[in-house]
């Protein structure tokens, strides 16, 4: 199940309930993107980039990555996030 192609800008918030996969498509590059907190403790969910632009982050505060704006998605890429409950913050995996 996934939220189909989603055309994204700047300052998006990706919705992460109910969905292992987010495919998005900007039709430019984009910053301050902010991925939904997770539901539960090792939830999982991949971010599909079908565009030939980036998706960066916001920081770890406002976007729920851990990574915060060092979180990119280069242009035709995915990348799979793990939810640490722990520490209220999607981790990169991988």
């Amino acid at each position: 199940k996934s939220n189909g192609n989603c055309s994204i800008e700047t300052n998006a918030t990706l919705a992460t309930i109910g969905v292992p996969s987010i495919r998005v498509a900007p039709s430019g590059n984009v910053t301050g993107v902010i991925l939904g907190a997770g539901q539960y403790d090792r939830q999982r969910v991949t971010v599909w980039n079908f565009s030939a632009f980036t998706v960066t982050f916001a920081t770890a505060a406002t976007s729920n990555v851990a990574d915060g704006t060092s979180a990119v998605i280069a242009s035709n890429r995915a990348v799979d996030f793990i939810w640490s409950a722990t520490d209220s913050r999607w981790l990169r995996t991988g």
